[in-house]
């Protein structure tokens, strides 16, 4: 296939992209392949001559990666290159790509930065695309391993957290005196009670060095082992350590211990401390001094014996009449010997034992502190497994305890309710239950602690701005071993659900009544024309009685069209007819019944709508009836046609009742009627309902403007031929206009400012949103003034997109603070409103009535 470049592009040139070092393609303006580099070539497993001349689309069509490129927006990235005629890279894209060496090898992951640059001529039309690949999986896969590692860090740092608790719980168990010094001057760190009571007599020696707590420790060896032990890492274990310890009177006494010093590190393995463990012998080792005392006199007795016995020698006769105490002596001698040696057997004995009883305590502290380690951590996962599962229940949840005392609820309840997890413990949910449901809620919740069966009660409940809602509760008991161990309770909303019921129950009421009336008028005439003969009075009757047959025919027509409506078979024929024709015929077809009023249009030339006319006439003729119907005192219905833009707009202005704002939104539910318990006026309440929904058909929006005791202007807008510059009057990274908004950037106060016009549609908020979003990434801004003043009717079907899609971008593009100016336009306002009621987002987002005060509290943002 035969390729011509465009404009000034020779094929010639196109050779130097065959031997570049990255992956790109060259494609024209209409995305067919004028040259690919080698790379990619390789990377794609193709042939140049395979892909030359043919649409990229179909090169691919059956390629996976292909469609995964696609599903991540690669058609969009393209077209929007295309459209701004400047670069647009799209986020990273995982791809699979197979090994063309060794195709049965499994395919290698791979992470690609995607982009697209047209190059335009000298006419700044687009010449050609380059479609080139970033390889980035190196970056991608080295951050997923930086994020793991963090992970496996912070999960060991709550591992050493819980140990070092459990540690302490043992040092404070264990029957020994044990104490943690840290540093070269021995400074206490740490000491358990039996250490404090023992050897300190109850004094906190924290922070106090060890020879401040034991005066002449310096002096004795023990000083020097701890200097050994801290700087050359030695483990010293001693027995019979003799310490000079203060007593109660101030007085020092030598206390002796077998004891363990060991040294103390950190993480890095440096020694910070010494750990030192003692066990008292004092008694033990008196007793042996005695022994060693009596052993020591014994000698004594012994030497002196000796002495004697030369003496003895020397003179026969004092030697034989010594010899039976001699051998006495001998006999207690040798006595004394043997409970010596058994004295020394039992205290070697007592010794192993010791060191046996020491063994099998490290060994039980061992296997208990592992125990605990496990049960910990079982506890801590069950219990974040709870409060996970309790916070993703799209409902309030509370447990009690076995008495009826609540000890949970999850953070749904408590941002309902508008209080801390604190605060509604100590309150309970009665607190904020609604006075007459009390006794309700009392006798349910007391038979079922007292059955242990489960708990249903309905009540309201006050939640954060100060309204009552209907909930329906629910709790069960969770019974082991025969007894109710808690409760486990759910509070489900059920307000709207309330609403319906009420105001279907007064439908009914209404429709009974409404429905019934024309039948008794039409049975009354009936009645009277049987009894009359007289021929002008009977065509009184049958016209009497026909008007409550077409009255009885409209509230008929207007259930069949709800019901219609609820089964989305509504049916619409749309062609193009003159709306001024139509607007000035139903209002001379409404002028023959309604004599009380003079309807009068107020419109401009003629033009063209594309719509079902009989349905908009359905329109027309309830936004008139209604008119008349809600100005008992007025004289006058105006009626007003105009073209705006690309809009046509109708209003229809009565001068009679008038609406509370409250109720503005409502006036288009099914059922609802701004005077329900009143009935003042006739009807059912279907007609604006089924008007919004034609209107919606209609791509069209309604909105009103009322004062009570002043009257309402009811008006609805359709969309015409789209008339919108194409390209924006002005367009750069500082400045933006076009028919709808204006955009500019501030350069002096910091901050985006944009200023709203006429009527809004979703493709007008939709483009402008998105260009403010351009100017805070360009300018770094993180200010908004969003000025609404000028803004005319209701563009409440943008409301979802600007707080779920548009704010999130702008929140992440760095907006902190958005100051919006209101239209005067109730039901702008309430677009507005409700846009800040379903959004998520942390921006700082004030209302204000004037450009000025907006400004004011922008300057005072940083």
């Amino acid at each position: 296939m035969e390729i011509k470049a465009a404009g000034s592009f020779q094929p010639d040139i196109f050779k130097t992209f065959e031997t570049v070092p990255y992956y790109c393609l060259v494609l024209t303006p209409d995305l067919r392949v004028l040259n690919a580099s080698n790379a990619y070539l390789k990377l794609v497993g193709r042939t140049r001559e395979v892909m030359l001349g043919w649409n990229v689309y179909d090169v691919f069509d059956q390629n996976p990666n292909w469609k995964l490129a696609i599903d991540a927006g690669m058609e969009q990235s393209m077209q929007t290159a295309l459209e701004t005629k400047s670069r647009h890279e799209m986020p990273v894209v995982r791809f699979l790509i197979p090994n063309w060496d060794e195709p049965d090898q499994p395919p290698n992951e791979s992470y690609w930065i995607m982009s697209h640059t047209p190059i335009c001529d000298e006419h700044g039309e687009v010449s050609y695309v380059i479609h080139d690949i970033n390889n980035v999986t190196a970056q991608v896969i080295w951050e997923s391993r930086l994020w793991e590692s963090l992970e496996q860090e912070k999960q060991s740092s709550a591992k050493s957290n819980l140990l070092s608790v459990q540690m302490k719980m043992l040092f404070e168990a264990i029957p020994a005196q044990i104490a943690i010094v840290t540093g070269p001057s021995f400074t206490y760190e740490y000491v358990n009670p039996q250490y404090r009571q023992q050897l300190l007599t109850g004094k906190d020696p924290i922070g106090r060095t060890v020879s401040e707590m034991i005066p002449g420790a310096k002096e004795t060896p023990v000083w020097s082992v701890l200097h050994d032990t801290y700087h050359k890492g030695t483990t010293f274990t001693r027995t019979e350590i003799k310490i000079p310890i203060i007593d109660g009177r101030g007085e020092a006494v030598d206390r002796y211990f077998n004891l363990v010093y060991q040294p103390w590190r950190n993480e890095h393995g440096e020694i910070t401390g010494i750990l030192s463990f003692k066990y008292e012998i004092t008694e033990a080792v008196y007793a042996r001094i005695q022994l060693e005392i009596r052993e020591a006199e014994l000698l004594s007795v012994n030497q002196e014996l000796s002495q004697a016995l030369e003496e003895l020698q020397a003179t026969n006769e004092e030697l034989e009449s010594s010899a039976e105490a001699l051998h006495s002596a001998n006999r207690e001698l040798n006595a004394t010997v043997a409970a010596l040696s058994e004295a020394n057997t039992q205290l070697e004995e007592a010794q192993q034992s010791l060191m046996e009883m020491n063994a099998e305590l490290e060994e039980r502290v061992r296997r208990r502190t592992q125990r605990l380690q496990e049960l910990q951590q079982a506890a801590e996962g069950e219990a974040e497994r709870l409060r996970f599962m309790l916070n993703a229940i799209p409902q309030q949840v509370w447990t009690t305890n076995p008495e009826g005392q609540l000890i949970a609820v999850n953070d749904i309840l408590c941002n309902d309710l508008g209080q801390g997890l604190e605060e509604v413990l100590e309150m309970g949910l009665p607190h904020f239950a609604h006075p007459e449901d009390l006794p309700l809620i009392f006798e349910a919740w007391q038979e079922a602690l007292r059955s242990g069966t489960p708990y249903t009660a309905e009540y309201r409940l006050r939640f954060a701005d100060g309204i009552y809602r209907w909930h329906l509760g629910r709790a069960v008991p969770m019974v082991e071993a025969g007894k109710v161990t808690f409760w486990l309770g759910t509070n489900t909303n059920i307000d709207i659900q309330k609403e319906n019921e009420q105001r279907k129950d007064e439908f009914l009421s209404i429709a009974s009544h409404e429905l019934k009336t024309p039948l008794t008028s039409i049975k009354s005439f009936n009645q009277m024309m049987n009894r009359v003969r007289d021929g002008q009075q009977m065509g009184v009757y049958i016209q009497k009685s026909f008007n409550n047959i077409l009255r009885l025919e409209r509230l008929i027509n207007d259930l069949l069209d709800v019901t219609k409506i609820n089964a989305g078979k509504m049916t619409y024929e749309m062609q193009p007819f003159d709306l001024l024709d139509m607007v000035r015929e139903t209002i001379e077809n409404v002028q023959l019944t309604a004599s009380s009023h003079e309807i009068i249009l107020n419109s401009g030339s003629s033009f063209e709508v594309v719509g079902d006319r009989m349905r908009l006439e359905q329109v027309l003729v309830n936004l008139l009836d209604n008119a008349i119907k809600y100005s008992p005192g007025g004289e006058e219905v105006l009626v007003r046609v105009s073209k705006e833009v690309d809009s046509a707009i109708i209003g229809v202005q009565d001068y009679g009742v008038g609406i509370d704002k409250r109720n503005l939104t409502k006036l288009f539910d099914r059922y609802y009627r701004s005077d329900n318990t009143a009935m003042r006026f006739e009807g059912l309440g279907l007609g604006l309902f089924i008007s919004a929904e034609i209107l919606r058909r209609h791509h069209g929006t309604y909105w009103l403007e009322s004062e009570p005791g002043q009257g309402s202007t009811f008006y609805f807008r359709l969309p015409l031929q789209s008339t919108l510059t194409e390209q924006p009057i002005t367009d750069d990274s500082r400045f933006y206009k076009d028919d709808y908004v204006e955009i500019k950037y501030n350069a002096a106060a910091r901050r985006i400012e944009a200023f709203w016009s006429g009527y809004q549609r979703v493709e007008t908020v939709q483009r402008g949103g998105l260009k403010i979003l351009d100017l805070i990434r360009i300018n770094r801004a993180k200010k908004l003034l969003n000025d609404n003043t000028q803004v005319l009717g209701n563009w409440s079907e943008s409301a979802e997109w600007v707080a779920k899609d548009l704010l999130v971008s702008l929140e992440q593009a760095g907006l902190r603070h958005m100051a919006w100016v209101q239209s005067k336009s109730a039901f702008s306002q309430l677009s507005a409103q409700k846009t800040v009621e379903i959004s998520t987002v942390n921006i700082e987002l004030a209302f204000f009535n004037d450009v000025t005060a907006a400004e004011l509290w922008l300057d005072h943002k940083g």
